[in-house]
């Protein structure tokens, strides 16, 4: 970590909101949303001030990039800033009455309602569940992950 730069990105202001003035070829992001000033990486690793970020989503390169330089959020962080979640397994991922395997069931996961991350507690996920219209429904726990599996996938703005 922390060799000599092989490329940069470069932002501009532009006449509307932020444009990429300049990117290697290889970038593609996991997320880039500049009308919403969205720019967001998957990170690999940290090592002595430097986070290994994958810069193509498509082919997995990775590149380190000095940690001073970009905010950094865990996954549990980053989740409870998000508008909404998705359960990857929806035939077998229950919201429940309580953060543990073997809590009470309150609803099947994937029918239609919306989960929005309130809290995190280890790999739980608390959810308010709400309907299309954003009514509520009620609120439980989802497991997230399992170890570093990511069981949910996440709705940055609806």
């Amino acid at each position: 970590a922390g060799g000599r730069p092989i490329d940069s990105l470069v932002f501009r202001e532009g006449p509307h909101q932020l444009e990429l003035g300049h990117a290697p070829g290889w970038w593609q992001p996991e997320v880039e949303k500049l009308d919403y000033q969205l720019c967001y990486l998957k990170v690999k690793a940290e090592e002595n001030g430097h986070l290994a970020v994958e810069g193509n989503r498509q082919t997995g390169f990775t590149c380190w990039v000095a940690a001073d330089e970009v905010e950094f959020l865990k996954w549990s962080d980053f989740l409870l800033t998000v508008h909404s979640v998705e359960p990857r397994f929806p035939e077998d991922q229950l919201i429940l009455k309580a953060p543990a395997a073997d809590a009470e069931p309150l609803f099947q996961a994937g029918e239609g309602y919306i989960l929005q991350p309130k809290e995190v507690r280890g790999e739980w996920l608390r959810v308010e569940v709400v309907d299309e219209d954003y009514q509520p429904v009620g609120e439980g726990w989802l497991q997230w992950r399992a170890g570093t599996s990511l069981w949910v996938e996440y709705n940055l703005l609806s």
